[in-house]
């Protein structure tokens, strides 16, 4: 999330402002960043491409 924070054409809009919608996609990405995080940092196993495709 610090990450997208630096970007400058990334704007920062206060969540009252968000859609029921919009807050559900913020959480997702929120939850997917700490996902990738936690991967990266050795603590969190994530599935291949391969395994995706297989769930499909």
């Amino acid at each position: 999330m610090e990450l997208l924070r630096r970007f400058n054409f990334v704007e920062v809009v206060k969540e009252e402002q968000l859609s029921e919608e919009q807050k559900q996609f913020v959480q997702d990405l929120q939850e997917a960043l700490h996902d990738v995080e936690a991967h990266q940092a050795g603590t969190k196993q994530l599935k291949t491409a391969k395994q995706l495709w297989d769930e499909l």
